[in-house]
């Protein structure tokens, strides 16, 4: 890029900080360090475009079980029950398309706005077929 007026992306001045989910102030970061972590590194010059991909997200993890059971009431006649649990752990997975990327706000860097997973939902089922 050579538009003097877009900025470019942020470029890690020596070694890339360390990435992990941690909480700092009560708000999910990306970075171990928290905020600090804006001291790794510096705004693009002017005409340059920065590094791309140099930080990775938490990756995605989810658990679904289902348990069933079903009676046979005579001829055809089937009684279905069925348990289903999503996100049996109840983990929560943050969205790395949400991270704050503003270098002018460092008290922010990092921080994540929305996660990618919900939170533990069950459901009930019956089912009568006849």
């Amino acid at each position: 890029g050579t538009n003097y007026e877009q900025d470019g992306r942020a470029v890690v001045k020596d070694k890339q900080p360390r990435t992990g989910t941690s909480t700092h102030n009560g708000v999910p970061n990306a970075f171990k360090d928290g905020p600090d972590a804006a001291n790794a590194f510096r705004f693009a010059y002017p005409g340059e475009s920065g590094q791309r991909n140099n930080l990775t997200g938490p990756g995605y993890f989810g658990v679904d079980m289902s348990l069933a059971k079903q009676w046979s009431l005579g001829g055809e006649r089937i009684v279905r029950f069925a348990w289903d649990v999503f996100n049996v752990t109840n983990s929560v997975r943050f969205d790395a398309g949400t991270i704050s990327p503003d270098l002018l706000y460092a008290s922010t860097l990092g921080n994540f706005s929305q996660t990618m997973t919900k939170p533990r939902v069950m459901q009930f089922s019956l089912r009568v077929n006849y």
